[in-house]
C-alpha cells in the first residue's frame, strides 16, 4: 500500500538484517534488572535437598519475590507479565525458583550472571519441537522457557530419524512388488484412507516427462500410488514397510542426479520433489501401524487420577515452598474438576491437562527445578495426567491434516496442524511424540535466514583512522612531554563455529613520537616508533552475546636524537655530564622500553574494549527500538535455528513465528557463489505479521487504516497525498492479509467483507496486486506492473472502474516497495556491488548482493537449484 505503510514487509527485512550486525539472538529481556539482595527470603531447611527451596513462598503476598538477575553478557527486551495466574506458569516457575533462592546463592548467581549458559540436554533426550503457551487469554504473551531458549539446529540434509516402526533394509534390496488386489479397499471407512500428496504427486508427474528422471520418478510414483492405496490394509503392513525403505533410497538417489544434471530448471524441480518426499516420510513411518494413535493405552479415570494428585498432595506436605508448587500446578483447580464432573466442560478438562502438563514440562527444563520435578510421584502423575481426558487422533486424520496444509497455507487449515500436534505432543507414547516433533521440525523450520562474508563485514569498519595528540607522561622518574601520531587499522576475522557466531575484531596499530624527557640535570630528546596488535573476541550463542576480553601486544623502539644537560655552558664538565647522560640512557633503554611496551599494549585493550563495549550497547538499543519492540507488541518470537560462522562466512538462520503460528517448510532458493551478503525471507513470516495486525473483522477508513499499520509497526503515519477519501473498509474474518512468493512475483491478497465509497457499497471482495522485482544496480525495489485482480459477485463493468479508481491508488504504480533503502544503496562502500539475484519462488524471497564486474545476474528469472537446508 504507499511508500511507508505498504511497506511493513520491507523495513522488516531491513531490521533483521540490523539485528545480525548486532550478533543478537532472541533472549529473555532487554534490560538487566538490579537485584535486592535483601528481598530474598531466608534459605528453606534442607528437608528436601535444593528442591524445597525451589518452590518456596512466591505466591505468599506478605513475601517480596527476589527479581531474578539477568546475565549482563545478554542484551534482551522485557516481556511483560501476564495477569492471569492461570496463563502464566513459565513466571509463576521463575518467581518460585527467584523467591526461594538462599541469599549465598543469590550472590553467587551474581558473580556468574556474566557467564550464564545454556543447560545442556543429554545427547539421547529429545529437544521439544514446540511449546504452546496457554489459551486462556486471547492474546497469549510468549515468554521463553526455563533456563533459556532452546533450540534444534535442524540438519535436513541428514539422514532423518525414521518416527515410526523401525523399518531395517535388508542386505538386498527388495525387488518393487507388483501391486495388491484393492478390491478390499473399497470397504474400507473414508477415514481409513490415507491423503494422496497431490503436489508432490504433480512434481513428479512433471519430472517424468523428463529423459534424464522419467525413471525416477516413475518408480516414485509407483511406489506413493502403492503405499497411499493399500496403507490401511494389515496384510500389506510388511510390504509397505518395505516400500517405505526404497522411497527412502530414492530420495536419495535424487540428489545425485541432481548434481549430474547441468539443466538448471530440472535440477531445481528435482531438488524439490525430494525435498517434498523427504518432508512426508516421518509421517508416513509413523503412520505405519495401528490405525488409533491414542487407543494402546487405557484412559485414566477421574477417580485414578484424584487418587494421584492425593499422592502429589501429601509428598509435598505443608511448607511455603510446597503451597507455591501446589498453586503452580494448579492442584486445587484439578481436585474440583474430578470431584465435580459438572464444574467444566470436557474442552475445558482438555485444556487444564495440557496447562499442568506444560508447566511440568517447564519445571523439568528449568535445571533449578528439574531433580525435584522428576520426583517418583511427579513422574507418576504426569503420565496418569497425559491418559486422562485425552482427544482420540487417527493417523489418517494427522496425515490428512498436513496433506490439506501443503495445498493451501490457511490460517485454518494452520489451526488444524497446531490442534493435532497439541494432542500427539502431550500423549504418553514416545512414537506418538515423535509424530508431533516431525510436524514441529518440518513445518516450524526457520523463515529467515541472513549469511554475510568478511569482505563485506569489514567495509563498513574504519580504515587507518590517524590521530595527533600531546605526549605527558612519566617514565623511569622523568617526565615525558612531547607529540604523537598514531595511526590505527580495525579488521574483523570470523573463526569458523558450528553453533555460535565467532568473530575476533583486531586493532593493528603504528604509534611515531618525539619527546623530551627531563631527569635530573638531563633533557634527552627521543623519536619513538612502535607498533601494537589488540584483539577482541566476540561470540553469540545460545546464551546471548559475550565479549571476551581483549589482549594486546606491542613492541617498541626508541632512539635518543640529542641530549641537553644544565652544564653544557661549562667547557668539558658540559661534554662529560652529556656523556654520562648517554651512558646512563643506554642503560636504561632495556627497562624503558619494557615499560613503553606494557603501557601501549595496556592502553591498546583499553581503548578497544571501551570502543566495542559501547558499539554494542549502541547496537543493542538500536535493536530494541527498531526490531524488538515492534516484535514484542505484535507477539512474534524470533529464535534461532542456526548461528554458524566460517572462515569467510557468518550465517544465522531464526525462525519468526509464536507458539500458534508455522514457519517455512519449503527448501530456499540458493545464492550464488559469489555472493557477500544474501537474505532469503520465507512468506510465513511476513504472513505470521500481517496476522499480528488483527485486521481481521475490523473496520477503517484508508487513512484510519495507513494510521493503524504504523502505530502497529512503530513508524510516524505518512498518508498518500492520491489516497481516496471517505472509503471504508471491513476486512473478512478470516485471512484479511496475505502474501505469497511464487513465479517472480510477490502476490498480495485482501481479502473484504465490505467496501463503502460515498456513492456505493460492495460485499466479499478479493483483491489481489501482483508486485515484480526492479533492479538498477543496488537500486532495488517491487512494483506493480500487472492490472488489479477483482473477484466479488455481480461485478459489473461500472463496479470495476469503481473498484480500480480505489485501489490502484491503495497498491499505486507511482509508490513501489523499497527492497534495498535508496540512501543505502547510493552508499560509497558498495559503489562495486549490484544486487545479483532477487527470485520469488515456492514460497521464498532470495536477495543476493555481489561484486558488480559479474557476468550475470538472476532477477526474477528461473531461481537457482534449491538448497536444502530448510
Amino acid at each position: 500500500m504507499k511508500s511507508n505503510l505498504n511497506r511493513p514487509i520491507w523495513p522488516y527485512m531491513v531490521i533483521l538484517s540490523i539485528l545480525f550486525t548486532a550478533s543478537m539472538r532472541a533472549p529473555r529481556a532487554w534490560q538487566r534488572v538490579a537485584s535486592d539482595e535483601s528481598l530474598a527470603p531466608k534459605s528453606a531447611t534442607p528437608r528436601r535437598d535444593a528442591a524445597v527451596r525451589l518452590a518456596s513462598t512466591a505466591l505468599q503476598p506478605s513475601i517480596d519475590a527476589r527479581i531474578p538477575t539477568i546475565s549482563a553478557t545478554t542484551v534482551v527486551p522485557a516481556v511483560a507479565v501476564q495477569e492471569n495466574p492461570v496463563a502464566t506458569g513459565d513466571d509463576e516457575l521463575e518467581e518460585i525458583l527467584a523467591s526461594v533462592a538462599d541469599p549465598a546463592d543469590a550472590q553467587a548467581a551474581d558473580r556468574a550472571a556474566d557467564h550464564e549458559t545454556q543447560p545442556e540436554l543429554a545427547a539421547d533426550e529429545p529437544l521439544p519441537a514446540l511449546t504452546f503457551p496457554s489459551e486462556q487469554t486471547e492474546r497469549p504473551v510468549h515468554k521463553p522457557m526455563p533456563g533459556g531458549m532452546i533450540f534444534v539446529l535442524t540438519e535436513p540434509e541428514g539422514e532423518a530419524e525414521p518416527t515410526g516402526p523401525q523399518l531395517t533394509a535388508t542386505a538386498t534390496q527388495p525387488p518393487l512388488t507388483a501391486a495388491p488386489d484393492n478390491s478390499s479397499a473399497s470397504d474400507a471407512s473414508i477415514a481409513e484412507q490415507w491423503p494422496a500428496p497431490e503436489n508432490l504427486l504433480q512434481s513428479l508427474e512433471r519430472l517424468a516427462n523428463d529423459a534424464q528422471t522419467e525413471a525416477w520418478a516413475s518408480k516414485t510414483t509407483d511406489l506413493i500410488h502403492r503405499l497411499i492405496a493399500t496403507a490401511h490394509l494389515p496384510a500389506e503392513h510388511q510390504a509397505n514397510g518395505d516400500r517405505l525403505i526404497d522411497l527412502r533410497r530414492l530420495a536419495d538417489q535424487s540428489k545425485s542426479l541432481a548434481q549430474e544434471s547441468h539443466d538448471a530448471t530440472l535440477r531445481t524441480a528435482l531438488l524439490r520433489a525430494r525435498f517434498a518426499l523427504r518432508r512426508r516420510l516421518p509421517f508416513w513411518e509413523a503412520a505405519l501401524g495401528n490405525d488409533a494413535v491414542t487407543n494402546d493405552a487405557s484412559e485414566v479415570t477421574d477417580a485414578e487420577l484424584l487418587q494421584h494428585v492425593r499422592v502429589v498432595d501429601e509428598s509435598l506436605g505443608d511448607s511455603k515452598a510446597d503451597d507455591a508448587w501446589r498453586g503452580f500446578l494448579l492442584l486445587a483447580k484439578l481436585r474440583d474438576a474430578l470431584q465435580n464432573d459438572s464444574a467444566i466442560s470436557g474442552d475445558e478438562r482438555r485444556e487444564l491437562r495440557e496447562q499442568i502438563l506444560e508447566r511440568l514440562g517447564q519445571a523439568r527444563a528449568k535445571q533449578e527445578s528439574r531433580d525435584f520435578a522428576q520426583q517418583d510421584f511427579f513422574m507418576a502423575f504426569d503420565t496418569a495426567l497425559r491418559r486422562w481426558s485425552f482427544e482420540s487422533v487417527s493417523k489418517p486424520s494427522v496425515l490428512r491434516a498436513v496433506e490439506a496444509y501443503e495445498q493451501d497455507q490457511t490460517q485454518r487449515h494452520v489451526q488444524e496442524v497446531f490442534r493435532l500436534h497439541r494432542t500427539l505432543a502431550l500423549s504418553s507414547d514416545r512414537q506418538e511424540q515423535r509424530l508431533a516433533e516431525a510436524i514441529g521440525k518440518t513445518y516450524r523450520n526457520a523463515n529467515f535466514r541472513l549469511a554475510v562474508t568478511d569482505d563485506l563485514l569489514n567495509r563498513w569498519l574504519p580504515r587507518d583512522a590517524t590521530v595527533a595528540e600531546p605526549v605527558r607522561d612519566r617514565l623511569l622518574g622523568a617526565r615525558v612531554v612531547g607529540r604523537s601520531q598514531t595511526t590505527t587499522d580495525v579488521h574483523l576475522r570470523l573463526l569458523p563455529s558450528n553453533d555460535s557466531l565467532r568473530m575476533v575484531l583486531e586493532a593493528r596499530g603504528r604509534v611515531y613520537s618525539k619527546t623530551s624527557a627531563e631527569s635530573g640535570p638531563a633533557i634527552f630528546y627521543n623519536a619513538g616508533r612502535a607498533t601494537f596488535m589488540a584483539e577482541k573476541e566476540l561470540i553469540v550463542d545460545a546464551s546471548g552475546i559475550r565479549a571476551l576480553p581483549s589482549e594486546s601486544s606491542a613492541q617498541s623502539r626508541s632512539n635518543l636524537l640529542s641530549v641537553d644537560t644544565s652544564f653544557d655552558s661549562i667547557p668539558l664538565l658540559g661534554s662529560f655530564a652529556r656523556g654520562v647522560a648517554r651512558s646512563q640512557h643506554d642503560d636504561s633503554q632495556s627497562d624503558a622500553n619494557a615499560i613503553t611496551q606494557r603501557k601501549i599494549a595496556a592502553r591498546a585493550r583499553a581503548e578497544l574494549d571501551e570502543q566495542v563495549d559501547d558499539k554494542v550497547q549502541q547496537l543493542a538499543e538500536e535493536v530494541r527500538q527498531r526490531f524488538w519492540s515492534p516484535l514484542v507488541n505484535l507477539d512474534l518470537a524470533p529464535t534461532p535455528v542456526e548461528l554458524r560462522t566460517t572462515d569467510d562466512r557468518a550465517v544465522m538462520r531464526l525462525r519468526l513465528a509464536d507458539g500458534y503460528q508455522l514457519a517455512a517448510h519449503t527448501p530456499r532458493p540458493q545464492a550464488p557463489a559469489d555472493s557477500l551478503a544474501s537474505i532469503q525471507l520465507h512468506e510465513s513470516a511476513l504472513n505470521n505479521l500481517l496476522q499480528r495486525f488483527e485486521l481481521e473483522g475490523r473496520t477503517f477508513e484508508l487513512s484510519e487504516l495507513y494510521a493503524y499499520l504504523a502505530k502497529k509497526l512503530g513508524r510516524p503515519p505518512e498518508l498518500p497525498e492520491d489516497l481516496p477519501n471517505h472509503v471504508h473498509l471491513t476486512f473478512a474474518d478470516h485471512e484479511a492479509m496475505r502474501v505469497r512468493c511464487e513465479g517472480g512475483r510477490l502476490k498480495m491478497t485482501l481479502q473484504l467483507a465490505r467496501l463503502e465509497t460515498p456513492r456505493d457499497t460492495f460485499q466479499e471482495l478479493e483483491v489481489v496486486a501482483y508486485y515484480q522485482p526492479q533492479v538498477r544496480g543496488m537500486h532495488t525495489e517491487l512494483a506493480r506492473k500487472d492490472s488489479i485482480r477483482l473477484q466479488g459477485e455481480h461485478l459489473n463493468m461500472r463496479d470495476q472502474i469503481v473498484l480500480r479508481g480505489v485501489f490502484s491508488k491503495v497498491f499505486s504504480r507511482n509508490r513501489p516497495w523499497q527492497v534495498i533503502d535508496a540512501a543505502k544503496a547510493r552508499d560509497p562502500r558498495l559503489s562495486q556491488m549490484q544486487v545479483t539475484e532477487l527470485v520469488l519462488e515456492d514460497g521464498w524471497l532470495g536477495l543476493s548482493i555481489g561484486p558488480l564486474e559479474r557476468a550475470s545476474s538472476n532477477i526474477a528469472r528461473q531461481p537457482l537449484p534449491m538448497r536444502m537446508s530448510n
